[in-house]
């Protein structure tokens, strides 16, 4: 009896016990809850407000103007703020200096492989600039500057008969000049045409050759903002370069020349003329070296102490073949641009030795340029047809 009675005393005593210990913890619990929810309250969200503020229109030209060309033509149609940002001058200069050089590609055309003509369609690329592409017909004396990226074209006046060669002269947005060159029965002339503000070209005087047969007349604008009238003539035996700088603001050539003579190369055929470091460059290619002579200062006439030979060793070390389409572009800072085949553009890396392939055309596909995706647009450009 007392056995079983003490068992019932410990059954209970377990029992509340057991209910001692869960009312605690249930007051714990409910003590734990109220706590987190009181957290929950001081650190909710808060709600989100039916008009947002806008963002500071210094923030909205940032965003902007990171983005590509094409991009901001169709962001054009957002709003009208958007629409007045994208077709500001400030900020379309602002643009174009990040704007990235894209790669125009155009279908393999074995006729013009081994020339330098750039031809699309009816249309000879004299030249590109900021983005924008001069153009002259093949069959006439029709020139005009379009812009690849928003496919905008502006027509120009016809120049002079017998005209071959027009290139830029960019100073900044709103200064842009055009210089042509032509040749009749007798002479060479240069004409000059002001964008946005003249309606008819120019004549210019064009410096003389003294007398000396002239083999080859050209214009060349390196760096962009400069014209160079080259001339190569002979006087008795002895075969010459001079370069006469035209003053933009004044629209004369300089009275004085930058000479350069035959003795410089070994075979004056094979020169030709690139751009090294922005500066106004004659190269020739042997089968060992590229041999430079750099115009360091156009307006002191003065060319580099010493001729710059970069061994082309590299190309063979490459499996490049020199006799297939070699076209040196360029050479800015260390690297070195040249195009081969048509097909592939590469930059060879002066100082460490290293060669990259930067573009290459898909099969069936030729290189046709590089030029910056820009929005610059000049007064009278229409769509393109």
């Amino acid at each position: 009896m007392e056995s079983g009675k003490a068992e019932i005393e410990a059954g209970k005593s377990f029992k509340d016990t057991c209910s001692t210990i869960l009312k605690k913890r249930s007051i714990e619990e409910s003590s734990f809850l109220g706590h987190q929810e009181k957290k929950k309250k001081k650190t909710s969200v808060p709600a989100i407000d039916p008009e947002p503020k806008a963002l500071p229109k210094d923030v909205i030209i940032e965003i902007l103007g990171r983005l590509p060309a094409k991009c901001l033509l169709r962001f054009k149609c957002v709003c009208k703020e958007w629409c007045s940002i994208i077709q500001d001058q400030v900020f379309i200069e602002t643009h174009l200096n990040k704007a990235p050089f894209i790669t125009h590609y155009t279908d393999k055309d074995e006729t013009s492989l081994g020339t330098y003509r750039i031809v699309v369609g009816n249309f000879e690329t004299m030249g590109t600039v900021n983005g924008l592409s001069l153009e002259k017909s093949c069959d006439s004396e029709e020139c005009r500057i379009r812009n690849p990226t928003t496919r905008q074209i502006l027509d120009l006046p016809h120049p002079h008969k017998g005209t071959f060669c027009v290139v830029f002269c960019y100073k900044s947005l709103g200064q842009c000049k055009l210089v042509s060159l032509y040749k009749d029965e007798t002479c060479y002339g240069c004409q000059v045409l002001t964008i946005e503000k003249d309606d008819q070209w120019r004549e210019l005087e064009v410096p003389s050759s003294q007398g000396n047969k002239v083999l080859q007349v050209s214009l060349i604008n390196i760096p962009k903002e400069v014209v160079h009238y080259t001339m190569v003539i002979m006087d008795g035996t002895e075969i010459y370069v001079k370069i006469y700088t035209l003053d933009f603001e004044n629209e004369c050539f300089s009275t004085t020349n930058s000479t350069l003579t035959q003795g410089s190369f070994t075979r004056s055929s094979k020169v030709s003329i690139i751009g090294w470091d922005g500066c106004l460059s004659y190269a020739e290619v042997t089968e060992e070296a590229l041999n430079v002579w750099v115009l360091e200062d156009y307006k002191e006439k003065r060319w580099s102490k010493r001729k710059i030979v970069l061994p082309l060793t590299f190309l063979k070390e490459n499996h490049i073949n020199m006799k297939k389409n070699l076209i040196f572009c360029e050479a800015l800072s260390d690297e070195l641009f040249f195009i081969w085949n048509r097909s592939k553009m590469f930059a060879y890396n002066m100082k460490t030795g290293t060669i990259t392939c930067t573009s290459s055309a898909s099969e069936g596909k030729q290189i046709l340029y590089e030029i910056q995706e820009t929005l610059v647009t000049l007064k009278g450009m229409r769509p393109e047809k």
